[in-house]
């Protein structure tokens, strides 16, 4: 009940209209809980690289099939600290705007 005032609401704002069935909620219900699953699973593959890393002893390891090798790439640049870059409009080297979907429960 609570669920469907709080979609009459968005609704009323005119920012979101209805869904158009009730296939719409299927499909949004898989989505939603695929994501909570791809969460979940990134979780346990940095329990799982954590755990390589100290059997390995920090150490690129290999072993019959695998090989576990440390990447290391340069550190992002600070354009804050660069005393030629302040006063500079970076608007006008933005590329287009991007957007993304994103699914959220009540």
């Amino acid at each position: 009940m609570i669920n469907h005032i709080k979609a009459q609401l968005m609704m009323a704002d005119r920012k979101f209209k209805a869904a158009p069935d009730e296939h719409w909620n299927t499909l949004a219900t898989r989505l939603y809980k695929a994501q909570e699953q791809k969460r979940e699973m990134e979780a346990y593959i940095q329990v799982l690289k954590l755990e390589l890393v100290q059997r390995s002893k920090k150490k690129n390891t290999c072993g019959d099939e695998y090989y576990f090798q440390q990447q290391e790439m340069p550190g992002s640049i600070q354009y804050g600290l660069i005393p030629e870059l302040n006063n500079v409009d970076w608007n006008q080297y933005r590329k287009d705007k991007t957007s993304f979907w994103k699914i959220y429960k009540y």
